[in-house]
């Protein structure tokens, strides 16, 4: 169940997926005492609610990337018909969330809870994600912000806040639209002759960062898995 949901993931928000993949793997191999959580995971960090009956408030994870995804699975025994349900308040929807399954939500940028369960019954939860320090860490050469300010340049510093300027529309680009996966474009790397009519903002693709190869990253790495098998 931990590792079903990393196919979905790679296919349906293929630059999302990379940029967790890539810095996953940047951290492991500079800090060799990491380990990955499952093979192939794009993901740093495991939280294991044990309950017996988790529930939580509506909140959002603002310690994790924006333009990312959490991954949560549901466990336990209880009536998914009565309880246990999602609540992703920005977008007014509540989602039925049995026991077995799991869904991928941008969790630091959407407010969501889940609805208590009947007395008796048991769910616990499998949260997977990535905190935005891992990130800005691996992007500032394997340090923190208050340290790369010491020795940052000049032209450093103006191009920091030229990006961090464009962050939001860069960020953007990687979650893929419905055009895409219609399309099966997953990737963004490809135009389509079906989107000639849409507008440049409409069409996903990869971050320049990511085009470019990441931070600037000359060395060769493995491949991204091409494919993971869900079976």
């Amino acid at each position: 169940m931990a590792m079903y949901p990393y196919g979905p993931l790679q296919a349906l928000c293929y630059p999302i997926y990379s940029t967790y993949y890539r810095t996953t793997r940047k951290l492991c191999k500079k800090h060799p005492g990491l380990r990955r959580l499952f093979p192939h995971s794009p993901f740093a960090t495991l939280t294991a609610n044990l309950g017996p009956s988790s529930v939580s408030p509506p909140h959002a994870d603002h310690g994790n990337v924006a333009d990312g995804m959490c991954l949560i699975g549901a466990l336990g025994n209880f009536n998914a018909d009565k309880g246990g349900h999602l609540v992703l308040w920005d977008y007014n929807l509540i989602v039925r969330f049995p026991p077995g399954c799991s869904i991928l939500i941008p969790s630091a940028v959407v407010t969501h809870s889940n609805t208590p369960i009947q007395a008796g019954e048991e769910r616990f939860s499998l949260i997977q994600y990535s905190a935005g320090g891992l990130f800005r860490w691996a992007a500032n050469g394997y340090k923190s912000d208050a340290a790369w300010k010491t020795t940052a340049s000049e032209e450093d510093v103006a191009r920091r806040e030229q990006e961090r300027q464009a962050r939001w529309a860069t960020a953007l680009k990687k979650f893929s639209l419905w055009k895409d996966v219609k399309v099966k474009n997953y990737t963004g790397r490809a135009r389509v002759e079906v989107w000639a009519e849409a507008e440049a903002g409409d069409i996903s693709d990869l971050t320049d960062v990511e085009s470019e190869g990441e931070d600037g990253d000359s060395e060769e790495e493995e491949p991204l898995p091409k494919k993971i098998h869900c079976a």
